[in-house]
């Protein structure tokens, strides 16, 4: 299509933002981007992710650094970004990849716990966003995709 760029296809030397990058599916995504010649932030809840993420991402690998983050905090994500493009320079991909389950059966669950998923699920998406997303249109490295 004309006028469409499209999405990043050189990601050697990028920078990717990994929320709930220390596990799971995020680290996946850590693991594969950092292969792929990318500097990696991964942020963490728990220093025990984070430590055996480092461990197999390369406990010497200059190009992943780990953040602790609590994706509900938008501050905390304001001097995060900070932080990643003090390291790295400029991001270029963000991957909202923090989430939690609901401890507790709909049943049982209490508004607190609701609240707790929905400020984490939705909540560290809608800030990642507002807070990355302007910072990579300003650059105009960046694609959305």
């Amino acid at each position: 299509m004309l006028g469409v760029k499209p999405p990043l296809a050189e990601v050697n030397g990028k920078v990717a933002f990994i929320t709930g990058g220390s596990s799971g599916i995020g680290l996946g995504m850590a693991r594969a981007f950092s292969a792929a010649g990318m500097k990696v932030i991964i942020t963490y809840r728990r220093e025990q992710h984070r430590d055996e993420a480092l461990k197999l991402l390369g406990p010497d690998n200059a190009g992943v650094h780990a953040l602790k983050l609590d994706v509900t905090d938008r501050d905390g994500f304001a001097r995060a970004a900070d932080e990643a493009e003090k390291l790295f320079g400029k991001v270029h991909l963000l991957a909202s990849n923090a989430g939690v389950g609901i401890r507790a059966g709909v049943a049982e669950a209490t508004f607190k716990d609701w609240d707790w998923g929905l400020g984490v699920n939705l909540g560290g998406v809608i800030n990642g966003v507002s807070t990355l997303l302007p910072r990579m249109r300003a650059h105009g490295e960046a694609r959305m995709c």
